[in-house]
């Protein structure tokens, strides 16, 4: 075998590696040890650098190159008074630098807006996506029990408390996760891209501690993977996972109040409603994509 070749798989094999690194340095953080942590964070990094200084090819120094944002901006939030903030403000403060980070990057990578999914096909197929972010939110309220992020809040509190989810949760984490890493990791990686993306995601979910909610994130992280891809566009991703998002940490936290006990049979049914239509849209997109692939058997 080549020396060129071997190093290749090698270097593959590294940035596999690299997710390892990320979890031993959040499962110390998840110990509230941020000194430990922070030293963790901190040799990612040098091994990530390292990495992109000997990568075999421009598709690997990339993806080694984005990565290297991960711990960077872990170190960087340590150090922020974030326990002083409202936790819906501490969302905007991590979300922000993560946001701005994935920009600027793509801009030096040279990345076209439809490279990254700024796009709006198929609109209505991605509407529907809502319905999967608003079901997946009440199951994952039941697990997790989240706390409210506004204690019974005005119409106009809830509404920027929701946008700055939808914002600076779900489209930083889409943009970043599912548009970047797509596609810098895909030339890199080929067909293990979306199962890498789906783990890292998955690791930098961990600090949950409940296994069924990171096996819920792990599948979410393929589904959106794989309709970003399909859709060429981030919009129903974003609308999935913001939904989501608000549905757990704003709704669910109001409406399991007890003075909204008589409302609970609306909300399952609501539930069941936006499930269906949710479902209807993947498969929608499943079948779209099953007759241009065979387009023979469907006429």
């Amino acid at each position: 075998m080549r020396p060129n070749l071997l190093w290749g798989l090698l270097h593959r094999g590294l940035l596999w590696s690299s997710l390892a690194g990320l979890l031993w340095a959040e499962l110390i953080l998840m110990q509230g040890a941020l000194g430990p942590s922070s030293l963790a964070y901190t040799s990612v990094l040098i091994g990530l650098l390292l990495l992109v200084a000997t990568a075999p090819d421009d598709h690997a120094a990339r993806l080694a190159q984005l990565l290297t944002l991960l711990p960077a901006l872990r170190i960087m939030t340590l150090t922020l008074p974030l326990q002083l903030l409202p936790a819906y403000a501490a969302y905007i403060v991590t979300g922000l630098p993560v946001g701005l980070a994935a920009i600027l990057l793509s801009l030096q990578l040279g990345l076209r807006p439809r490279q990254l999914g700024l796009t709006l096909p198929h609109v209505m197929m991605q509407l529907g996506l809502i319905g999967v972010g608003v079901s997946v939110g009440v199951v994952l309220y039941a697990l997790l029990q989240p706390p409210a992020l506004l204690a019974a809040p005005t119409f106009a509190q809830g509404f920027i408390v929701g946008m700055s989810l939808f914002l600076f949760n779900a489209a930083v984490e889409e943009l970043f996760f599912r548009s970047l890493l797509r596609a810098v990791a895909s030339p890199a990686l080929g067909v293990g891209a979306p199962l890498f993306g789906a783990v890292l995601y998955t690791i930098l979910s961990v600090s949950y501690r409940v296994a069924t909610y990171l096996l819920i994130v792990f599948g979410l992280s393929l589904i959106l993977w794989y309709v970003v891809g399909r859709m060429q566009s981030l919009f129903g991703a974003t609308l999935l996972h913001g939904s989501l998002s608000v549905v757990l940490l704003l709704v669910m936290p109001i409406l399991s109040e007890p003075r909204y006990t008589a409302y609970q049979p609306y909300v399952i049914a609501g539930t069941l409603v936006a499930a269906v239509i949710g479902v209807g849209s993947l498969l929608g997109l499943v079948w779209q994509q099953a007759t241009q692939l065979f387009p023979a058997a469907y006429r």
